[in-house]
């Protein structure tokens, strides 16, 4: 339920806020999350006539060492972002392997795209500070809390990771999420 959903947003974002939130170092199928994540959202789906595509990069390995649920985490309040402001249209979630940054390192891009009414820059910049939401008629419609946001980019940066946002007015949004994981034994 929303409720249950803002709930957990708020104790997360205070156990971030805290700096609280320690890092699982356990391995885990980054693949198989993307295919967790769409089957997640199949109601939301169904009920919005929205098109969920995931698509895995060739060379993204089957397993990484790294906290996968905060992974998950981001991803899935990305991609419920993404449908919240997506109207009929078509939501795509994309795994790629960039270079290594080390012998033991892996770093995933995840880019989270949508063909929803895009972002005005002016929000934009807000965004992803707590409790900001773009328009208040919006938030009406999609009942969020405007939490989200601000817990992915809090997350991506005790992940040690890098988050960019591409989007123009009426053209959708692409967020593009860059973290480093472990190379799994």
């Amino acid at each position: 339920s929303n409720l249950t959903r803002l709930l957990g947003d708020v104790l997360d974002l205070s156990k971030v806020e805290a700096g609280v939130i320690a890092l699982e170092e356990t391995p885990f199928d980054p693949g198989r999350m993307l295919d967790d994540i769409k089957a997640a959202f199949a109601d939301t789906r169904a009920q919005g006539g929205i098109n969920l595509s995931v698509e895995r990069g060739e060379s993204v390995p089957g397993k990484v060492m790294g906290d996968g649920d905060r992974l998950r985490q981001i991803l899935s309040n990305l991609v419920g972002n993404a449908l919240k402001h997506t109207p009929g249209g078509e939501v795509s979630v994309s795994l790629y392997r960039l270079p290594d940054p080390g012998p033991q390192l892996h770093r995933l891009l995840c880019v989270v795209s949508d063909t929803g009414q895009g972002i005005p820059l002016e929000v934009l910049e807000q965004m992803f500070e707590p409790f900001t939401q773009g328009d208040s008629s919006l938030t009406r419609r999609s009942q969020g809390a405007g939490l989200g946001l601000h817990i992915v980019k809090r997350l991506v940066d005790i992940m040690g990771g890098t988050l960019a946002v591409d989007t123009e007015e009426g053209q959708g949004v692409s967020v593009y999420v860059s973290l480093p994981f472990g190379r799994a034994k």
